[in-house]
């Protein structure tokens, strides 16, 4: 709880409150999975609310980067990308777009589109690794990295489509940003160590069940 809180408080403190409710609501996910109740989630959605509020009243800067909305809209953007890569980059690109936009100007739809399977087959073999997990402990690290996948690539659909008036928010894998690419490759660590660790516990009981055969 400590540690879900500290990282929120960071996030305002780095003026992201996007970034901040992807992690507040991952980390109540992830204390209900770990839990099997809803007595931590309760809790810590109860006090990261409050961190939020006392932000707000206290502290209402952090918030201010929130206030301009996206120049980037979804829809008229893809409409005007070529399916295949074209031999120029569209007028439409511009510096301060997301890199999902600057990709998809330079390598086309097609592009686009198979990025985007391959990152909802990623999805799918993280929650199918965290259901089948043996321990719940893996199970819950497992399930928090996807959830904070999932929630990125949710924010990002809701920001572009300007249902949110948020700053562009990048597409997960696809950013120019260091330390946000170095957190995801860690998130996908992590889920490549809960699988390695999982191959081991099958094998393991396997083994014993030979054994006891």
């Amino acid at each position: 709880l400590v540690s879900s809180l500290g990282g929120v408080m960071l996030l305002l403190l780095q003026q992201d409150p996007s970034a901040a409710a992807i992690w507040c609501v991952a980390s109540v996910l992830v204390f209900w999975a770990a839990s099997g109740s809803g007595l931590w989630s309760g809790i810590s959605l109860f006090t990261s609310g409050g961190l939020f509020a006392g932000c707000l009243l206290f502290a209402p800067h952090l918030f201010q980067s929130s206030a301009s909305a996206s120049e980037s809209h979804l829809l008229p953007r893809l409409a005007a990308m070529q399916v295949i890569p074209p031999d120029t980059v569209t007028e439409s690109a511009k510096a301060s777009d997301s890199l999902f936009f600057l990709l998809g100007d330079h390598f086309g739809l097609l592009f686009l589109l198979c990025a985007l399977i391959l990152f909802v087959l990623f999805l799918l073999r993280g929650t199918s690794l965290a259901l089948h997990t043996r321990k719940s402990f893996h199970a819950a690290v497992a399930l928090g990295a996807v959830i904070l996948f999932g929630l990125r690539a949710i924010l990002f659909l809701v920001v572009t489509m300007n249902w949110l008036p948020v700053e562009t928010v990048d597409f997960p894998l696809m950013t120019a940003s260091f330390p946000s690419i170095c957190t995801q490759f860690f998130l996908i660590g992590l889920l490549s160590g809960v699988s390695a660790r999982n191959e081991a516990d099958l094998e393991e009981d396997a083994r014993l069940a030979m054994l006891a055969h």
